[in-house]
């Protein structure tokens, strides 16, 4: 009972639309990064627009690091569990 109870729990948080949206948001940046440090020779713009999306990148990553961790789980009045994330 408790480990399907945690296993659901996993599941509302992995499948959380804020969490999905910060993932995909987040694997874009990194395709970006990429594709600008393949580039032959950066120019100086290329390198400002590299170390803001690793910025941007980073920062997304914390803020989808402390969602999870203030994530907490509450029991609603028909008795299903919901993961409420402030």
């Amino acid at each position: 009972m408790l480990r399907e109870e945690v296993q659901q729990l996993k599941y509302l948080i992995e499948h959380h639309p804020d969490r999905v949206k910060l993932l995909h948001e987040n694997n874009g940046l990194k395709s970006e990064i990429k594709k600008l440090r393949g580039s032959a020779k950066p120019d100086s713009n290329q390198q400002k627009q590299l170390a803001r999306s690793h910025q941007y990148t980073l920062q997304l990553e914390r803020q989808l690091r402390h969602y999870l961790a203030r994530g907490s789980v509450s029991k609603c009045s028909q008795g299903i569990y919901v993961c409420v994330c402030v």
